[in-house]
């Protein structure tokens, strides 16, 4: 279908009465009717854009240039470089032909502020994309902690996810109307179901922090001190390749501390942690009237602009609620999950 209509808009005569027609098939069938109908070309086109950023990567790698762009929340320069701009212009061009233009999907990226409403009426379906997620990792010239993110959200709900390492070759991927989620290893050109272990409990397990345990709340430091975790390690760079070592088992709980979020990094990360079981519990440490400390489970609101998040946010799979709920008991925590 996407070729012969990409065929038939080359055509001005043709081109108002298939956008209108196009768009019409959508609003008809519904969208999410029309997303599972479209599954295989929405999950071959987030797979190739995450394929070019990664196999692009090695000419960036070591030659690249950077400018600053603003600063971040902790005053340090927001940087964009040449292999950013390359890939969102990448990403843009490839969903725009495919489906912004001929289905009137919207379309959220981080750079050149990129924000194409959706003209569906009734409806809201839109790509959101990060081009290279973990810019700052991109500049250290790290081996590690570099990715590309893509989600497709329909009426609020995150339908496919594709997350592509980039050092390591591989993307975390999932698209709409299927139940199975993958882990695609580009090197061994290897297909791997991704599954949660609900097995293992967290006090043989660790926990994953974005800065060092010293620096979080009095509560993050006892799940570790206390037992409730084994120890905590540290990751740096992009949020979703941290988040990736929680979905492979590589660890047993992430705490972020993201206080300004924003669509292109926190919607894959929402969806996929959805999709394999994971919850997101809210870490309250002061409370008015003398109230003990509270930890609650929340559902996350897909965001669409920049949004606030002042508190600490643990993830761990939901099979492992019973044993965080005895250890708030222990600890004197409200718990509310």
């Amino acid at each position: 279908m996407l070729s012969l209509v990409s065929t038939l808009l080359e055509n001005p005569l043709n081109k108002e009465r298939i956008l209108m027609n196009a768009k019409r098939l959508v609003e008809v069938m519904g969208g999410e009717a029309f997303v599972e109908m479209m599954a295989s070309q929405i999950g071959n086109l987030m797979k190739e854009c995450a394929r070019r950023v990664i196999m692009g990567f090695p000419a960036f790698q070591f030659h690249n240039e950077f400018t600053i762009k603003g600063l971040k929340e902790d005053g340090s320069p927001d940087k964009v470089s040449k292999a950013d701009i390359a890939a969102s212009d990448m990403y843009q061009k490839l969903i725009t032909e495919q489906f912004v233009k001929p289905f009137g999907f919207g379309l959220i990226g981080e750079e050149h502020k990129l924000n194409i409403p959706c003209a569906l009426e009734g409806m809201d379906i839109y790509f959101v994309f990060d081009p290279y997620d973990g810019t700052s990792a991109l500049d250290r010239k790290q081996s590690h902690g570099i990715g590309t993110m893509s989600a497709l959200v329909v009426n609020g709900k995150v339908v496919a996810v594709c997350i592509g390492d980039v050092n390591s070759q591989e993307m975390y991927y999932f698209r709409p109307g299927s139940s199975k989620t993958h882990r695609l290893l580009l090197r061994q050109e290897r297909v791997q179901p991704m599954v949660a272990n609900p097995e293992t409990p967290l006090r043989e397990q660790y926990l994953l922090l974005r800065s060092m345990l010293h620096r979080r709340s009095k509560i993050v430091q006892d799940m570790v001190h206390t037992g409730l975790f084994k120890d905590a390690e540290t990751a740096d760079g992009s949020i979703g390749i941290s988040m990736a070592r929680l979905w492979k088992g590589e660890v047993g709980g992430t705490v972020t501390a993201m206080k300004t979020q924003t669509p292109w990094d926190v919607t894959p990360v929402i969806g996929m942690n959805q999709r394999l079981g994971y919850v997101h519990l809210r870490i309250v440490p002061y409370r008015p009237h003398g109230a003990s400390p509270l930890i609650e489970r929340f559902d996350p609101v897909v965001p669409k602009t920049i949004v606030e998040e002042p508190y600490e946010v643990l993830t761990i799979h939901e099979s492992r609620l019973t044993e965080l709920n005895s250890w708030c008991i222990c600890q004197r925590i409200s718990a509310k999950f």
